[in-house]
């Protein structure tokens, strides 16, 4: 189940739950998070910093991989795609990080670039983008009797 905070403290909870889990990330007084639930555990946050307009920078932090299905991923990158207009999301994640590296890989993000000694104790960080062509073709499109269908969740588009 997708949880949208209810309130500013509850916001800054989710904030703080990704924090313990990625030492680094500091959010902003303009971070949106969700927080993504099974059987009334808090099992990932996403939160969404930096808007821009055009992009929009997302973080993803899980304890466990159960959280990430398909239609809970549409839905979660509906929100800058559908409901903030967004262009592209754009990822950022430590070389390190081979669970981050494939899960952005497997939600269809792109790598873009390599921040070389951007990371903590210099480390490279990998720049990850998705568009909202990417997006529309990967969750919102099917393949249906030789024709393209759109599904429900792109009327808003």
């Amino acid at each position: 189940m997708i949880s949208y905070p209810k309130s500013v403290e509850e916001n800054d909870a989710l904030k703080a739950w990704i924090a313990q889990r990625i030492p680094d990330y500091r959010s902003g007084s303009h971070t949106v998070c969700i927080g993504i639930e099974r059987e009334q555990k808090l099992l990932a946050v996403v939160a969404w910093d930096n808007w821009r307009g055009r992009d929009i920078e997302v973080t993803f932090a899980s304890d466990n991989p159960r959280w990430a299905t398909r239609q809970t991923i549409m839905t979660l990158l509906a929100y800058p795609f559908i409901q903030l207009g967004c262009q592209r999301v754009t990822s950022f994640v430590y070389k390190s990080n081979k669970r981050a590296r494939r899960l952005n890989e497997g939600l269809g993000f792109v790598q873009e670039g390599k921040h070389r000694d951007a990371g903590k104790n210099l480390e490279p960080v990998f720049s990850y983008g998705l568009t909202k062509r990417d997006f529309v073709a990967k969750y919102l499109k099917r393949v249906k009797d030789g024709k393209q269908e759109t599904t429900s969740a792109a009327a808003g588009s």
